[in-house]
């Protein structure tokens, strides 16, 4: 048996149930890989990444993020 009690996302896509959500009909996709001038630094040919923006709440470990 198994059971789900509860889901969250947090990805380039959005976060919570934005992230889960259809889009309605006509509607583009967010776009979310863009060129990462930290990866371009590093000399990369290709320096494209999907970075995700966390805002961490006060008072929670940003390890576990």
């Amino acid at each position: 048996m198994i059971a789900i009690v509860a889901r969250g996302v947090c990805s380039p896509l959005g976060e919570g149930d934005a992230a889960f959500g259809p889009l309605s009909a006509g509607e583009a996709a967010p776009a979310c890989v863009g060129r990462d001038e930290e990866l371009a630094s590093a000399g990369l040919s290709k320096p494209f990444a999907a970075r995700v923006r966390l805002a961490v709440p006060e008072g929670v470990d940003r390890a576990r993020f």
